[in-house]
């Protein structure tokens, strides 16, 4: 994030003493040790800070879910293992119904909490093989492998209800904060660009909207979708 520290620069003087009688060879050997373990301990410091670097790089960094980049990254290799294993592939496209109302009615602080509320939600909600991803803004996304799209929705159901549950100290306003849901499936015998299957998905979050909100929508023909409320 902006200014954020990007690495750490280490400026080492290596100091031998010189072999008098007051330095033996064992007062010798020990400095190198001692200087060697040095080196090691920050060669192991900077590998874990490359760590931590790399994986804040693909995390969302307000919510802590993986972000849009690394979801656009997985998804071709998610495309290509269902492929390859005869599986069909869900995509899970959500969006926080009437957001900007909140964050116009009770400030930016609040909408954060909302955001990370959410997001919490959604985690816990999800199977432990899908990808949970934030989007970007108020939007998140789910990539769930090895799901037809009757399975699809019965996840996207049960993510749209334990949002919908969720009271006044954990969202920060008094609620109900609810989402609505775009469902897109691969499945094995349907091949779909990356981007297509993202498109399909978006479009039915949009159906899903303009179906009055707070439910699931899908585009493919054969999948219910959840009934008017």
């Amino acid at each position: 994030s902006p200014g954020a520290p990007a690495g750490l620069w280490l400026v080492l003087r290596t100091w031998v003493p010189e072999a008098t009688s007051a330095f033996t060879l064992p007062a010798l050997l020990y400095s190198g040790l001692a200087t060697a373990t040095v080196f090691a301990g920050f060669g192991w410091v900077a590998g874990r800070l490359m760590d931590r670097l790399q994986e804040a790089a693909l995390r969302d960094g307000l919510t802590g879910l993986f972000n849009r980049r690394f979801l656009r990254e997985s998804l071709p290799r998610i495309q290509a293992a269902a492929a390859r294993d005869g599986q069909s592939l869900c995509v899970l496209m959500i969006d926080l119904d009437r957001f900007k109302a909140v964050n116009d009615r009770y400030g930016h602080l609040v909408g954060d909490q909302t955001l990370r509320a959410v997001a919490d939600t959604l985690r816990s909600h999800s199977r432990e093989s899908d990808l949970v991803a934030r989007y970007g803004g108020e939007e998140f996304a789910v990539l769930c492998p090895r799901t037809a799209c009757e399975t699809g929705v019965q996840v996207a159901e049960r993510l749209r209800e334990a949002v919908a549950a969720l009271d006044e100290p954990a969202l920060g306003h008094p609620g109900p904060q609810t989402i609505s849901v775009g469902v897109a499936v691969q499945s094995p015998d349907r091949s779909q660009s990356p981007e297509e299957l993202l498109e399909h998905a978006d479009v039915a979050l949009y159906e899903a909207k303009h179906r009055g909100r707070n439910r699931v929508a899908t585009r493919l023909d054969g999948c219910e979708l959840s009934p008017p409320e």
